[in-house]
């Protein structure tokens, strides 16, 4: 019994709960959008009502934002404040590739592409959605 028990335990796993819920994502970026994501730190927002995207385009829950890290690795994340929980509270990313939020002031570094609070009340990491491809011409993200 002992050992059965072990077993089960061993082969089991936990999966942690989002305070975001699980939204759809597809974007594939413009050969303009995607020359500008060419570089470490480079990011790009991309909000649902801020722009044009064709119709089949899904920006998760309150919009992602698509960056390169310090290294050069491609990454993407939802713009909503874990703390928060809401689709009108974005966090902001600015040039060091932190992401703040305006309500509760918490703080992701995205640099590593962990996405993971820094300070304030967060101790959730910012959704992450991890399926995207570079083609040469284009970014895809989708989930």
């Amino acid at each position: 019994m002992a050992a059965w028990l072990l077993a089960a335990l061993a082969c089991s796993t936990v999966e942690q709960d989002s305070a975001i819920p699980q939204s759809q994502v597809y974007l594939k970026t413009t050969y303009d959008d995607y020359t500008k994501l060419q570089n470490p730190g480079c990011y790009m927002t991309f909000i649902p009502g801020d722009g044009l995207y064709a119709t089949n385009t899904e920006l998760g829950y309150a919009g992602i934002v698509i960056f390169r890290d310090f290294e050069g690795k491609l990454h993407c994340c939802d713009l909503a404040c874990p703390v928060e929980a809401s689709r009108t509270t974005r966090v902001t990313v600015n040039a060091s590739l932190e992401a703040t939020c305006p309500k509760c002031g918490s703080v992701f570094q995205l640099g590593w592409g962990l996405a993971t609070p820094t300070s304030g009340p967060a101790k959730e990491a910012l959704k992450i959605y991890s399926h995207i491809t570079d083609n040469g011409t284009a970014i895809t993200v989708s989930n």
